[in-house]
């Protein structure tokens, strides 16, 4: 059983500037139960963690949603140390290893980690996005960067160990994937581009993030306005968004990015839910997004 638990992991990641959440012993409930969870492997057993590695949820859950899922529903639970949202806000989660990273192979030359022994000594971070060609928000990707260097520098983990998952276990992950800075379209990230802008951060090249409402910018200049006969990337976020919402089956062919009838249906009984009052009833804004994204 490893022994050591990152017990400061919630003050190395305040160090970014963004909103820190402390994950306590039941869901939506903030404390610090985090700094003893891990997996039943216990703490990091080499002492301190060796890697990092970078993944995406491939789902649309955000906020307390996705960490109570990751640290009280999942059967492999926990399953990361660090969600990031959507908004840049960090959720601290297990301060022990995490049941996150699976079989595969360390990238590294030579080897660290010996095969299929990276839950035990890495720091596994989960961010919000769909993976399916979701644009990540700015200030999401300003914080996985400075997460990243965060991490880096106080546990002395080399830049070069930052991995995706895909880096990992090429042949059965491809996280994490998605524009705009890293890859476009659905494709996975140039994970040699994000390791230079953590190294950049890390000369002190990035300027501090803007401590304005983070979640606010996210909706406003990332989600388009939407109304039914829309199609796209953006209608199919929704209607994920929906299904977790509880007004839309989750059902593959209802994800279609097409705002039919089926979601025109979902998006009136959730706005009637909410109080919205959009025109026309069930168009998609800011302020419905806003709602949807709050979970």
């Amino acid at each position: 059983m490893g022994s050591r638990y990152l017990t400061d992991l919630d003050d190395v990641c305040r160090r970014t500037g963004y909103p820190v959440v402390e994950v306590g012993s039941a869901k939506s409930t903030p404390g610090d139960a985090w700094k003893s969870r891990s997996r039943s492997s216990g703490g990091y057993d080499s002492g301190k963690p060796n890697h990092i590695i970078a993944h995406h949820t491939a789902g649309p859950s955000d906020g307390w949603k996705l960490a109570n899922y990751l640290v009280f529903d999942h059967s492999d639970r926990p399953c990361a140390n660090i969600s990031l949202m959507r908004d840049g806000a960090i959720y601290v989660q297990a301060g022990g290893a995490s049941n996150h990273a699976g079989t595969g192979q360390d990238p590294c030359s030579p080897n660290v980690t010996s095969d299929d022994y990276m839950n035990s000594q890495s720091i596994g971070i989960e961010a919000a996005n769909l993976g399916d060609g979701e644009t990540w928000p700015s200030k999401q990707l300003d914080s996985y960067v400075r997460l990243c260097g965060e991490l880096c520098k106080a546990y002395d983990i080399p830049v070069e160990r930052i991995h995706s998952h895909f880096e990992w276990a090429p042949d059965r992950k491809v996280d994490p994937a998605g524009p705009p800075k890293y890859a476009s379209g659905g494709n996975k990230w140039d994970m040699n581009a994000f390791r230079r802008d953590v190294a950049d951060y890390l000369n002190g090249d990035l300027p501090p993030p803007d401590p304005d409402d983070f979640e606010t910018e996210t909706v406003t200049m990332e989600l388009p306005n939407l109304k039914k006969g829309d199609r796209g990337d953006a209608v199919k976020r929704m209607q994920h968004l929906l299904a977790a919402a509880g007004y839309l089956e989750e059902n593959p062919n209802y994800f279609d990015g097409d705002w039919g009838n089926v979601t025109e249906e979902a998006k009136i009984a959730f706005d009637v839910a909410h109080g919205l009052t959009p025109s026309p009833p069930s168009d998609c804004g800011p302020k419905s997004w806003k709602v949807l994204l709050d979970g």
